[in-house]
């Protein structure tokens, strides 16, 4: 973030960036938002492998705080999605517990057809960003 604040015009204010990946991508940006509150407002996190193998990342969301991040998870049906679906389920329950709101802190799209490639993401990123970047009406 110091190197593109640098070399490129952006607003560097926490309500302008986000992060966001897929797959193991999806993990690292949910890190670094949940991480980096004050750098991260948004984390679009496609078919996230944040309890896989030896990775238990929702562990560190319920012992953690809750920082003042809204995040976007989906993910598919098909092959590897399957295998994901446990834990996207457990981080969804942890995010409830710490007190996030669906549709409001957090968004989930489940995609059964979709499988863990990235033109599946690709179809699912439009509405990722009108989720995320919705106008709030007062």
């Amino acid at each position: 973030k110091p190197f593109i604040d640098k070399h490129y015009r952006t607003l560097r204010q926490k309500e302008f960036t986000s992060v966001g990946g897929s797959s193991y991508g999806g993990l690292i940006s949910f890190r670094l938002a949940w991480e980096y509150p004050d750098v991260f407002s948004k984390a679009f996190c496609l078919s996230p492998a944040v309890k896989v193998q030896n990775i238990d990342y929702v562990k560190n969301v319920i012992e953690g705080g809750k920082p003042d991040v809204v995040f976007y998870l989906d993910n598919g049906g098909i092959g590897l999605e399957e295998q994901l679906q446990s834990g996207i389920d457990e981080m969804i329950a942890a995010l409830k517990q710490k007190g996030y709101i669906e549709n409001k802190d957090f968004f989930w799209v489940h995609d059964k057809n979709a499988r863990h490639f990235e033109s599946d993401w690709a179809k699912r990123m439009p509405k990722a960003f009108e989720l995320m970047f919705a106008k709030k009406v007062n």
